[in-house]
């Protein structure tokens, strides 16, 4: 007997023995890395939303920084938008040749360098913001 609020969609439905495959699981049912999600994720926007990304997560520090100071805490995940923005651009152009890869090769790198840079500020933040006073 099949539960109605099943509905038949595939994900609600199993197979005796049967796996549902888990979208993050790569060959070999190895779990993937974290760099390896976000570069499929880059790889999966369109032109359009990584520049998208990008703008608004330069403009948005740029707004935090000079109009709302007091609100510093969202530069760094604005600062990781623009940097997988940013890298997922480039990331289109690493089959590029000469002066051209090279740029692109170079804006990959500081791409990632303050990715990896806000992402870890990012997370001092939310522990500090969590743990409050309770260390002290």
């Amino acid at each position: 007997m099949v539960d109605s609020r099943l509905d038949g969609h595939p994900s609600d439905v199993k197979d005796a023995g049967a796996e549902v495959p888990n979208e993050v699981e790569g060959r070999g049912g190895d779990e993937q890395t974290l760099a390896a999600v976000i570069t499929a994720f880059a790889r999966r926007r369109s032109d359009a939303a990584l520049t998208l990304l990008t703008a608004a997560g330069v403009v948005g520090s740029a707004v935090v920084a000079l109009i709302l100071p007091s609100w510093w805490r969202l530069l760094p995940p604005l600062a990781m938008a623009a940097a997988l923005g940013a890298w997922g651009i480039a990331d289109r152009e690493r089959g590029a040749a000469g002066a051209r890869r090279t740029v692109f090769t170079g804006v990959r790198i500081i791409a990632l360098a303050v990715g990896v840079a806000a992402a870890l500020t990012t997370a001092l933040i939310v522990l500090r913001l969590a743990l409050g006073t309770w260390i002290s």
